[in-house]
């Protein structure tokens, strides 16, 4: 259902829970109106792999992009990872697995998506179609991980795992997800005033 990673993004990093502490969401939080996101706030600074400590990295959202700017040609596909189970293997949560979705709606404005519980201009719709003639989806457990687009050798944050279509087969997972926009002026705006908050008391 989902290829394992060739070469993991995240390294010496353990998951100690499914749940967070400290998790915030957006003030005006609405499922229906497509809010559907958290940040969550590490209880440790980020260490990072590259020599010039703790939190050096700190900032992928300042890569987000205005879903507006995707079109009118928008990427036929996009990454998503997570420690999801697969329902082929139904085997430990912990090995972090990431594969390449379709996009099948970026925003969702035709009645076909709308009549899926996808919200217009909020959400998207991935994993709906094969890709390369095999599906691949998110599946149970990936919920709040990211999706993301790669350009120019660059991580582009896009979305987050919010809920499967509800046209699903058994195991939760094998025929698409919705997926929260991350490039929403609402979004945005949020989102870099926790990360503001966050990154002032980290220090190298």
């Amino acid at each position: 259902m989902i290829a394992s990673a060739a070469k993991p993004v995240w390294k010496q990093a353990t998951r100690v829970a499914q749940l967070g502490q400290s998790c915030h969401s957006m003030q005006d939080f609405s499922l229906s109106e497509g809010n559907d996101l958290a940040l969550l706030q590490l209880l440790n600074p980020l260490i990072t792999t590259t020599g010039s400590g703790p939190c050096s990295d700190f900032g992928l959202v300042g890569n987000v992009r205005l879903v507006g700017k995707w079109l009118p040609h928008p990427p036929a596909s996009v990454w998503v990872s997570g420690y999801g189970r697969d329902p082929a293997t139904a085997g430990p949560q912990e090995e972090r697995r990431q594969a390449a979705l379709s996009l099948d709606s970026l925003t969702c404005s035709n009645p076909g998506a709308r009549q899926l519980g996808c919200v217009a201009y909020a959400e998207s719709i991935l994993g709906a179609k094969p890709a390369a003639g095999q599906l691949f989806d998110s599946c149970a457990g990936d919920s709040g991980g990211p999706a993301f687009i790669v350009d120019g050798g660059n991580a582009i944050p896009f979305a987050a795992v919010s809920r499967a279509l509800p046209n699903q087969p058994s195991g939760n997972c094998g025929a698409g997800g919705i997926y929260t926009q991350l490039g929403r002026a609402d979004v945005l705006s949020w989102l870099k005033a926790g990360v503001a908050s966050s990154a002032a008391q980290c220090r190298p």
